[in-house]
């Protein structure tokens, strides 16, 4: 879990303008006083932030999952978001969307398929990637879902000095 914590965290870190350590350290605390997981195996570690400069979320996908909470099976799914301090109502309603999402069982299905169907081709070896999900990914097409994560992950392959997939 701490590592979980600590690559989200580094990962998000930037975005919302806050030290790694900082936002781990705000995961954890949540973490700690439960709430995070749910039976269909998602998990939701969040946190409202003095200092942060805008609402972030990302969406990861663990292959076996991973145990948040002691009466909830592992979660697979991960939704993790910081939100702002002076705007918390907005971090409450992504929450409540989200939990939408994720109580959806055709929604989680499609988001784990995927990126399960593009990871393998597109994903790089020691590259931790982080989703963020069309508005309605339950009725979503599959082609523009797929086309969605297909170019996410070719945009961010250069970073990591992957190249451009064929085709």
């Amino acid at each position: 879990v701490t590592l979980l914590l600590r690559t989200i965290s580094e990962q998000m870190a930037p975005s919302p303008g806050l030290a790694a350590a900082t936002l781990g350290q705000a995961f954890t605390e949540r973490l700690r006083r439960g709430g995070v997981a749910t039976p269909e195996g998602v998990a939701f570690p969040h946190a409202v932030i003095a200092g942060v400069r805008k609402t972030v979320l990302g969406c990861l996908l663990i292959p076996g999952g991973i145990e948040l909470a002691a009466k909830q099976p592992p979660s697979d799914l991960v939704f993790a978001m910081a939100g702002e301090s002076t705007r918390p109502w907005e971090h409450v309603r992504l929450l409540a969307r989200l939990s939408r999402i994720a109580g959806d069982e055709e929604a989680r299905r499609r988001l784990r398929a995927a990126a399960q169907a593009l990871l393998p081709a597109l994903g790089l070896p020691g590259v931790d990637y982080v989703f963020v999900a069309r508005p309605q990914p339950a009725v979503a097409p599959w082609p523009a879902m797929l086309g969605d994560v297909r170019a996410a992950l070719l945009r961010i392959g250069p970073f990591f000095g992957g190249a451009d997939a064929p085709g």
